[in-house]
């Protein structure tokens, strides 16, 4: 980056380097609720710390979600939560699928492999468990 030397480089190497530091930084993550320039919140609450319900799960959604939730909401909320992934199917990779009213093939799918399955209730209860802010999801 223009205007970065070596000087800015090692200070913010060391900085980075230091565990208190890192500490204080994943610490303050967790209050942080980051907005871009559209205005709309990007980061909301808990990702990648020890308190996240989902973290390393990936994270299925299917049916009708609880109060008119959307799907890519939903899907921002998991992975402020702590999830690796939300994709649109099911297969042997899927951690946690949550199923809304009318669950239908995914569910069957899911229970099938054993995967855990959540109702839309029981996710936004995790996810409010785990620091997430549910209106900043409006």
């Amino acid at each position: 980056m223009q205007g970065v030397g070596s000087v800015i480089v090692d200070s913010l190497t060391n900085y980075c380097n230091d565990p208190d530091n890192v500490a204080e930084v994943k610490k303050l993550c967790t209050l942080l609720s980051v907005k871009e320039h559209d205005g709309k919140r990007k980061f909301r609450g808990s990702r990648n710390s020890e308190n996240a319900p989902f973290t390393g799960k990936t994270v299925v959604f299917t049916g009708t979600l609880p109060n008119g939730l959307s799907r890519d909401r939903a899907r921002e909320m998991a992975k402020d939560a702590g999830a690796s992934g939300t994709p649109n199917s099911v297969s042997a990779n899927t951690g946690i699928l949550v199923a809304g009213d009318n669950g239908g093939g995914k569910e069957a799918k899911a229970r099938g492999l054993n995967i855990l399955v959540l109702t839309g209730e029981e996710f936004l209860t995790k996810c409010v468990e785990g620091g997430i802010k549910l209106e900043n999801y409006n």
